[in-house]
Order: C-alpha cells, then structure tokens, then sequence
C-alpha cells in the first residue's frame, strides 16, 4: 500500500528544540522566497506584456518609414527580422519523408530537426513551392545591440 504524502517523513521521534527551530526557519525561508517567485512570475508577464506594446510601437514607426534597422552615433542599434517557423504535423510525417526523397533531399530525412526547418524556411523565403501540410508562422524579432542606455552598459 503506497503512503500517504504526510507518511513520507513520518518521524519515529520527536524532534529536538533546535532541530524543530531550524527546520521553523528553512520552513519560513521556503514560504518567503515561494511569495518571491510568485512575485518576480507576475512582474515578469506584466514586463512582457509592455515590452510586446512597445515593440509593437517599434514595428508600426520603422514600416511606417522602410527602415529594417536603425543605427545612433552612440552604437545602439535595431534590427527587424522577420523569422518563419515552417512545421509539418506528425500525422503528414510519411508523406514528408516521400516528399523529401522525391525532391532530392532524402539525406536531410535523416539529420536534426532544426535543418529541416531551415530548408523549409529557406524555400518559403524564395517563395519556392511546398507541400500544403506544411505550415508556417511569421514571428517579428526585434534586436537591440550595443550601449544599454538604462543600465549604461554595453553588450
């Protein structure tokens, strides 16, 4: 018959004063860093949903003036990059394999799973033809290069 959670540490003696204060002490400890992380979790959702805001500023100004980077004197700098993240569902996975031998690349069916995604997202980018259960999203990455100006810090 399996224990019950509380029966794990079941203890044979009564533990000691001291060993009953530390462990008081570990237990406090726990709880606060516990309320910590709870604490850091929601400041970091908060965090990301303002830097998505911004960045969503960011896009509209720099499409809005045909810019894909933008560079200061002071070496800060902003790339836009669009990346496609090409995937194919595990019920289409024959038929990818046979698509792969039928156009010349049956040795990639063999490698990691990150080359085929390359090839994928290369023949999507030159617009070259793929099979229709193949799918792909578009994910927008912003990337900040050079003096940190909050922390006045470079990278």
């Amino acid at each position: 018959m399996p224990k019950k959670n509380e029966d794990i540490f079941a203890v044979e003696q009564p533990l000691d004063g001291d060993t009953l204060a530390l462990v008081r002490g570990f237990t406090e400890d726990y709880a606060t860093l516990d309320l910590k992380l709870s604490e850091l979790t929601k400041l970091e959702k908060q965090t990301r949903e303002q830097r998505d805001k911004v960045k969503l500023v960011i896009l509209d100004i720099m499409k809005a003036h045909g810019l894909t980077t933008q560079k200061w004197a002071d070496g800060l700098s902003i790339t836009h990059m669009l990346v496609q993240h090409p995937s194919v569902d595990g019920a289409h996975a024959e038929q990818f394999r046979q698509w792969l031998k039928d156009n010349g690349y049956w040795e990639l069916a063999k490698i990691p799973a990150k080359t085929l995604e390359a090839l994928l997202r290369e023949r999507i980018e030159n617009k070259q033809p793929l099979p229709e259960y193949v799918t792909s999203f578009e994910e927008h990455r912003l990337q900040v290069r050079g003096k940190n100006v909050l922390a006045g810090k470079g990278d």
